[in-house]
């Protein structure tokens, strides 16, 4: 089956695994040089790390700052590292816009949901100890009033939609697939994917937050090969978050998780 045979066609120009190295550094280096950048102000009036680290959460304005910050140069970096091979960036799925990739991508949303359930019934058969409940950590606590909320949801909503099909589904799955196959390829990063929203529980690991988030990067990836761009799934991937926002800043409920 082709899935399991390496693709030989429409590659990345560059090593893979210099690929994954550069995503994965950029994904940590840029998120600790975004906070530096917020946090460099309340440090030179004086304030402790402390006092400054919990100056950036204190507002709106902070938080949404570090994620514009955070997200924007995640991308620029991953871009001028494809410019660096003259690489064209359809290869990592930003081709023209097609408006079939709205519906692919409420299609891929309406899979991935449907799969989520399914699956939490078998782990729970399986493990009822999990936590299906657990509250995530996704800051903007203190969002209140219009613009609060309007700078919230630009930060949850769609802004990680755009900027994580590219790291993820983009250069991570692309940079894997130069050395692996598909299934391979979309195991590893979608592990990677669901490994990184680990850390956001409140009061322990997110592990219900984990299967989420792997299930919804397999599905992506899934319409990332078949509609051969990244659109579908920054689609699906934001009406995801939408319905998180809405759970948890307007319903207050803790069972659906931004990603």
């Amino acid at each position: 089956m082709k899935i399991f045979e390496l693709d030989k066609e429409n590659l990345v120009p560059w090593n893979g695994f210099i690929g994954v190295f550069v995503v994965l550094a950029s994904f940590f280096v840029v998120q600790i040089l975004a906070a530096l950048a917020i946090i460099i102000i309340p440090l030179i009036e004086g304030k402790t790390y402390k006092q400054a680290i919990d100056w950036l959460s204190s507002t709106s304005f902070h938080q949404f700052i570090y994620v514009f910050l955070a997200e924007f140069l995640t991308v620029a970096v991953l871009i001028g590292f494809a410019k660096l091979y003259n690489a064209k960036l359809n290869l990592v799925g930003l081709r023209k816009f097609k408006f079939t990739d709205l519906l692919y991508g409420t299609l891929a949303y309406i899979i991935y949901f449907a799969v989520f359930l399914v699956t939490v019934v078998i782990v729970r058969l399986i493990y009822p100890a999990l936590n299906v409940s657990q509250k995530q950590n996704v800051g903007f606590s203190s969002s209140a009033g219009t613009l609060a909320m309007t700078l919230a949801f630009i930060s949850l909503v769609i802004l990680p939609p755009i900027a994580e099909e590219i790291m993820v589904r983009g250069f991570l799955y692309g940079s894997f697939k130069k050395f692996s196959p598909k299934i391979i390829a979309a195991l590893l990063a979608s592990l990677f994917f669901g490994a990184a929203h680990l850390p956001e529980g409140v009061g322990g690991l997110l592990w219900i937050g984990f299967i989420d988030t792997f299930i919804l990067s397999m599905t992506l990836i899934y319409f990332r090969e078949k509609t051969g761009g990244l659109y579908a799934g920054m689609f699906a991937h934001g009406l995801k978050n939408f319905v998180a926002f809405l759970s948890l800043y307007v319903f207050a409920s803790t069972t659906v998780f931004i990603k």
